[in-house]
């Protein structure tokens, strides 16, 4: 019955199958995820606080994974994972 849900929490933002969000951080009004990459290119989003459209911050190319995001002092960083001993894996900054 849809009754039943009617008193549930709406989603704040919904996302297409497989984006895999592994990182959330709020810097300043908007809220930073990084998504995984399995089923597109890795990549940086964000998203008003108060709701809205997602922007693309950072894309990777397909290939390489990102598992981690946070801030500190106004930069946004973001993990990648070593794919083999010889690809290492690195951490990415930048400033929205």
């Amino acid at each position: 019955k849809a009754s039943a849900c009617a008193k549930d929490t709406k989603p704040f933002q919904s996302f297409s199958p497989h984006t895999d969000p592994m990182g959330l951080a709020i810097l300043g009004n908007r809220l930073y995820i990084s998504e995984f990459g399995a089923a597109t290119a890795p990549r940086v989003v964000s998203i008003p606080l108060g709701g809205g459209k997602a922007q693309i911050e950072v894309s990777f190319p397909k290939g390489r994974n990102v598992v981690g995001l946070g801030t500190s002092g106004g930069w946004v960083y973001v993990a990648e994972i070593a794919a083999s001993k010889t690809k290492l894996g690195a951490i990415y900054r930048f400033k929205p």
